[in-house]
């Protein structure tokens, strides 16, 4: 017997995470979606759609195809989450890195995805 939820049960479009979350945007063009508390740097949804797809274009022109796997060696910043997008709205695969890792903990996670 399995567990159901009592909720009612939701439809998953059949999009990638990027097209999912990028679709509407252009309703909330003007609103604030990710602030820098370090910096009070702002992006609005607007800025968002715009970074991403910029994002997207340059992984392309630099030959970067749909299956291709980026590993981000980042702390967290609101343009973690820019790249993240941009990677996925070209079909890329993303793994990440933290940079307290060390060289060879970073170097495994390479080693993974390179198989």
């Amino acid at each position: 017997m399995g567990i159901r939820s009592r909720l009612p049960e939701i439809t998953v479009p059949e999009v990638d995470v990027a097209t999912y979350l990028l679709d509407d945007i252009d309703l909330y063009a003007d609103c604030v979606a990710l602030v820098d508390a370090k910096t009070d740097t702002r992006f609005t949804f607007a800025d968002v759609k715009d970074k991403v797809r910029r994002i997207g274009s340059a992984l392309t022109r630099l030959g970067f195809k749909k299956g291709d796997i980026v590993c981000m060696y980042s702390s967290n910043s609101p343009e973690y989450g820019l790249i993240v997008l941009g990677v996925l709205s070209v079909g890329g695969v993303i793994t990440t890195s933290n940079p307290t890792y060390t060289k060879g903990e970073t170097m495994n996670i390479c080693d993974i995805y390179d198989e």
